[in-house]
């Protein structure tokens, strides 16, 4: 969600007044600011998280930030009424807003459904609605480390969209359109095709055309891939009024909720995960380094975990983690836990610190832990270590 925004808000300075590179500075330009992209993503996050009714919650939101907006002409109107109905737009706003249904989705089901919710109300037209179901798959996929090509693959198989191109391909003769079948999957590439969130922000600029919604959108689904850097969370929340921050705040801190923050009696955690991976600690590909292992699954390096300030790092960086699944076990070896870490938040840190204070109160589970993953650089060792921890023969 906040993806879009700061995706929003960097493209504003140049929807009219097209860069049409990547290098420029600083990221953030003095006439930047939020547009009706940002008021409508944190519409769709006070919809999604307070079961609020799309339309005239919408509504109130546009009318209270009327003048922060640059409204559509049929969008402006459709503001106004007092009975408002969807009007057939093909138009990219459906798009532009909907990134929190893909944040917020656990199925592709659910995603398609509250990306249906939260666009049929206003762009009720085949290729609004279409484009707005592929950006809240791509945040979907993104957010569970899917191979970029298999993401590129589906969209173009559900959609028929070309995404075989690369923000250079696009460039040259690329025209302003705020139709969703011409800008869409434009802002798609730019996020895929990133190698990190910045660069994504970046690829947008570059291509010109419709540029704050083309910046949304791919900001969206590079926060999905990379997280994002902490000097642009902050600088992006800065342009921001209270009331959206508080959705803003709300939003990740309900993400950390329900990702199961929490630890359960019987000596058994629920994951701190949003994504829990099929995958097991001992068949990824040992590296140099004792506690990171790599996936070749997602090729993502995963980061084993032994205490609370290695996972809140490894949160920030948006790197897959391994934890210990069981408390009476000394499992560390060969945790069931691996996956993906919500978004880095102050309440992700504060939580995690509490559920391994309880641990750590439960018994020396955590400094054996330690003692383990200091054990020894060699990797036959830790293996016989292991296999006699599973026997019972260790004396500890």
């Amino acid at each position: 969600m906040l993806g879009a925004i700061a995706g929003d808000i960097v493209g504003s300075a140049y929807e009219f007044n097209n860069l049409r590179r990547k290098d420029f500075r600083p990221l953030f330009h003095a006439k930047a600011r939020i547009t009706d992209d940002t008021i409508c993503t944190v519409a769709v996050a006070d919809i999604l998280l307070n079961g609020r009714d799309p339309a005239t919650t919408l509504q109130a939101w546009c009318q209270r930030h009327e003048d922060l907006g640059r409204w559509g002409r049929q969008f402006f109107f459709w503001i106004a009424e007092e009975d408002p109905k969807p009007y057939g737009s093909w138009g990219n706003g459906g798009a532009m807003r909907v990134s929190p249904a893909g944040m917020m989705a656990r199925s592709e089901e659910e995603a398609l459904q509250l990306a249906d919710r939260v666009t049929l109300i206003t762009h009720n037209h085949p290729e609004a609605i279409a484009s707005a179901r592929a950006v809240a798959l791509a945040v979907l996929w993104s957010r569970r480390r899917e191979p970029v090509e298999m993401i590129v693959e589906e969209l173009e198989a559900r959609f028929s969209y070309n995404l075989q191109r690369t923000p250079d391909d696009i460039c040259p003769g690329y025209k302003h359109s705020e139709r969703a079948i011409e800008s869409v999957p434009e802002a798609i590439v730019c996020g895929l095709q990133a190698t990190s969130f910045e660069d994504a922000l970046r690829n947008a600029v570059s291509i010109g055309g419709d540029s704050d919604t083309i910046c949304a959108i791919a900001g969206a689904i590079a926060e999905a891939r990379f997280g994002i850097p902490q000097e642009i969370r902050d600088k992006a929340l800065s342009f921001l009024t209270d009331d959206m921050r508080a959705i803003v705040d709300q939003f990740y801190a309900r993400w950390d909720n329900e990702a199961g923050l929490v630890w359960s009696c019987g000596g058994r955690q629920r994951q701190l995960l949003d994504f829990e991976c099929p995958m097991e600690w001992m068949q990824l590909e040992p590296t140099s380094e004792v506690s990171i292992r790599h996936c070749g699954r997602c090729d993502q390096d995963v980061h084993l975990c032994a205490e609370p300030e290695q996972f809140v790092a490894a949160a920030k960086q948006w790197h897959c983690v391994a934890l210990p699944l069981s408390l009476e076990v000394p499992a560390a070896l060969s945790p069931g836990g691996l996956g993906m870490p919500p978004p880095w938040s102050y309440e992700l840190e504060s939580r995690a610190k509490q559920w391994w204070q309880a641990v750590g109160d439960s018994g020396e589970q955590l400094p054996r832990l330690r003692r383990q993953l200091s054990f020894t650089q060699d990797w036959s060792s830790r293996q016989s270590y292991l296999h006699r921890e599973r026997s019972g023969s260790s004396d500890g």
